[in-house]
């Protein structure tokens, strides 16, 4: 399994190559038409040797990838024979320079064709093409926050894929409520989510577009598209919480448990915090309270674990008091069970967050083992009695797992029940296991204020999702 995601990753990787040619190397200053707004983001790729430019200092954006460049892409990620054969489609030359990858790759199960026999190899890949490649190649996984017109949830590969590239803040809409799923993708917009994909801290904030209507009347409209010349399609009452793109748009398209559509921006007031709009409506519905109890593990006397050059309780007080700093920026309230190298006991530890009264609580610890060579990062939770705090501390548990192993690019060791003494709670826990300070690479990692930060940045992403996830 670990050898197949491997592969899988270096696919994607070898994807964000942008012909079969192979390019004479170039530096990203050289290259004189890379857009300004994507910038940062090819440059870190040509710098990665992921991408390169044309032997003429050129990047050309606006070229598009087709779908034998990709076979032949996925071909050589995998090392799969390259020998010129006819694969089993009308419509492929056997001299074409991607011939016996598509062959190849057919024979794996890694591409088929479609239903009439044929390949298309000159079609272009689509934006939601890619985003189904992006979402099984890193694992990314949606909470149901994206809202397209264009993206029936009932499509349900596609309508994943979308809102897990939406909801880690790899892809965003294009304006009046669309995602565009049809449009052919162009080098410039695939580096940015290749880009995207590899580091997090190119992703943009992820916002959840609460808003409640405000009404004078008893109803709104919910109208088929973007003006009243279009049908209704359902009605909302005062106060109705929806879920929108966000946009400026006039006519904002909405979804709620039980219709989609369009509404008229007007009647839409935001329901993430504003204590204006609390006062306007002052029987809105609460939102949970989203207060927090962050652990670093160990502490004063207890150093937790030791290796290449690391002490366990330094580094998860580092990172405690980080995520501590981002979740304060997302409105988040946060008790710290420690703030300081001191030593706090594990009961101790859940009754502070107890007396603070929190919704959940997220324990930072390091792993260790004989064996220097296991690696990688895992999280639990604890099997209760209570059906509902187990469910929410799964979901917990998973959010954040699924974020923090691939911020730091570490193996997955997944997510696990335990009996711990801090997961012993009255309310959703969880306990992370960041990597191995035994482990010479993941302590490498660790080490460094860099993926300090990273690890900062997933974990409170997971909190993120959780807490979205909570409030559908």
């Amino acid at each position: 399994m670990k050898f197949k995601k491997t592969i899988i990753f270096q696919m994607i990787i070898v994807l964000a190559l942008s012909l079969m040619i192979p390019f004479q190397p170039t530096h990203a200053a050289s290259l004189t038409d890379i857009p300004a707004d994507v910038q940062k983001e090819v440059n870190n790729l040509i710098q990665r040797g992921i991408i390169s430019g044309y032997p003429d200092n050129t990047f050309k954006p606006d070229n598009k990838v087709t779908r034998e460049e990709v076979a032949y892409m996925i071909g050589k990620a995998l090392n799969l024979k390259e020998d010129f054969r006819k694969p089993s489609f009308s419509d492929i030359n056997p001299k074409s320079f991607g011939s016996g990858y598509i062959a190849t790759a057919v024979e794996n199960g890694i591409i088929s064709g479609h239903t009439d026999g044929t390949f298309r190899p000159k079609d272009k890949i689509t934006r939601g093409h890619i985003s189904i490649m992006l979402e099984r190649a890193f694992e990314l996984k949606g909470v149901n926050t994206a809202v397209f017109s264009d993206v029936s949830p009932k499509d349900k590969n596609l309508y994943s894929a979308v809102d897990a590239l939406y909801s880690n803040g790899v892809k965003t809409a294009l304006g009046n409520g669309l995602f565009k799923p049809n449009e052919e993708i162009n080098r410039a917009e695939f580096s940015v989510l290749v880009a995207r994909s590899i580091n997090p801290t190119y992703r943009q904030e992820v916002k959840v577009n609460e808003y409640v209507v405000n009404l004078e009347g008893t109803t709104l409209n919910v109208r088929s598209g973007p003006g009243m010349e279009h049908a209704v399609v359902g009605k909302l009452t005062n106060n109705t919480r929806v879920l929108t793109t966000g946009s400026n748009d006039i006519w904002q398209y909405m979804q709620t448990a039980s219709v989609n559509g369009f509404v008229h921006k007007d009647y839409l007031v935001s329901a993430n915090g504003d204590e204006s709009i609390e006062a306007e409506l002052p029987n809105k519905p609460e939102l949970p309270k989203r207060h927090i109890a962050i652990d670093a593990g160990h502490g004063g006397y207890d150093p937790g674990a030791a290796g290449n050059g690391l002490v366990e309780k330094i580094v998860t007080l580092e990172v405690a008091k980080k995520v501590e700093k981002l979740l304060e920026k997302e409105n988040v309230k946060v008790k710290m069970t420690r703030e300081s190298d001191v030593y706090v006991g594990l009961e101790e530890r859940v009754n502070i967050a107890s007396k603070a009264n929190v919704d959940a609580f997220v324990s930072i610890h390091m792993n260790s083992f004989s064996n220097g060579n296991a690696s990688g990062t895992e999280s639990f939770y604890r099997l209760a009695n209570v059906s509902t705090k187990v469910s929410d501390s799964k979901q917990l548990t998973t959010f954040i797992q699924n974020r923090l192993y691939k911020a730091l690019n570490t193996t997955n060791r997944g997510v696990k029940t335990a009996n711990f003494a801090v997961l012993r709670t009255t309310f959703p826990s969880t306990l992370i296991e960041l990597a191995f300070i035994s482990n010479k690479s993941d302590a490498g990692k660790l080490g460094s204020e860099q993926y300090q930060d990273i690890s900062a940045q997933a974990i409170t992403a997971g909190i993120m999702d959780y807490y979205r996830w909570k409030e559908r």
